[in-house]
């Protein structure tokens, strides 16, 4: 979805969003990390692209100069520089999202 000149993924799109963390939506808190954003309708709603301005890298695109999301940024550079596959090892309840 697209609000100000930023394209977003829609969580409400995704029906098992938070499967992996074994929560469901109304168990994962918002805002308690990070200030809440006036412009997202869902705060759980991540950023795919936005504008670049001033010194911050940008490309062309067919959504104007910007640049993706850090989603999008970390899944590029980990299939890139990590490969195809990848392990993830984690343990501690301090890694869940959204932990009051």
């Amino acid at each position: 979805m697209r609000i100000k000149d930023m394209f977003f993924f829609s969580i409400d799109t995704f029906d098992d969003y938070g499967f992996l963390s074994n929560r469901s939506e109304e168990e994962q808190i918002s805002g308690t990390r990070i200030k809440p954003s006036e412009i997202k309708k869902n705060q759980k709603d991540f950023v795919l692209w936005k504008p670049s301005t001033g010194d911050t890298p940008g490309w062309d695109s067919p959504w104007g100069f910007g640049r993706p999301g850090w989603h999008l940024e970390c899944s590029a550079m980990a299939k890139k520089y990590l490969g195809k596959t990848l392990d993830i090892h984690g343990g501690g309840s301090d890694l869940l999202f959204s932990t009051p």
